[in-house]
């Protein structure tokens, strides 16, 4: 039985697997060699519902399992404060394995210009177009890591514990007014990206993708 990393291997064997059929071999999903090649079998994204180009900076949001600890009244609210106090276009993808914006979510939503409140795009063309992510209920923000995006985890959304709750590589945001403030930053082009952010982009990379393998290509693994 393969997984992606130690941790992932450990946790197998704390559910009780013989340790001796469970290995760890790193991800191909966010192999940057794999990613790189994937992006190409895209075309580039281009929001369909509007044109401003005044609005330049490009954010995805991805939505969690609702069900998980996810705070959903505050949810909405952080979108609408968004798309009320920052120049943006801003893309919703809902989860691949089902949960999206609800109706009544949609209707307090929807009058706003330059948004997508349900892609169906796939998530890579998304990354790629985006400057930023932000994400607290998936693995896609390995993605947009691995990419270099900026990547925004509003941590008080939910009560979960992620790998992503003390890295730096992340901007975590424990309150919608700091998730505003570093956003108008980033509109202005300011770099959040620091020597401790690619301290921590490695760290993480290290070991959620190449297994500690020392930046090995996963893909020569399998």
């Amino acid at each position: 039985y393969v997984v992606q990393s130690a941790r992932h291997r450990q946790q197998h064997i704390d559910w009780g697997m013989d340790p001796d059929t469970v290995v760890s071999w790193g991800s191909l999903r966010f192999d940057p060699l794999w990613l790189s090649f994937n992006s190409k079998l895209y075309a580039p994204y281009k929001l369909q519902h509007g044109s401003d180009v005044s609005r330049n900076l490009s954010i995805v949001f991805f939505l969690p399992h609702w069900r998980y600890n996810v705070d959903e009244t505050l949810t909405v609210e952080l979108i609408k404060l968004i798309l009320d106090q920052v120049q943006c276009q801003f893309i919703v993808k809902g989860h691949t394995r089902g949960d999206r914006l609800t109706n009544d979510m949609l209707d307090i939503l929807e009058s706003y210009d330059n948004i997508d409140l349900d892609s169906q795009e796939e998530s890579t063309p998304l990354i790629d177009w985006s400057d930023v992510v932000i994400n607290f209920g998936s693995s896609i923000a390995i993605e947009a890591i691995v990419k270099r995006k900026h990547v925004i985890y509003p941590s008080y959304l939910h009560s979960n514990e992620t790998i992503f709750d003390d890295k730096c590589c992340v901007v975590n945001c424990k309150n919608p007014n700091d998730i505003i403030s570093k956003l108008n930053s980033l509109a202005y082009k300011e770099n959040l990206h620091s020597t401790e952010y690619e301290q921590s982009r490695t760290s993480i990379l290290d070991s959620e993708v190449f297994n500690q393998e020392n930046n090995c290509s996963v893909a020569k693994t399998y």
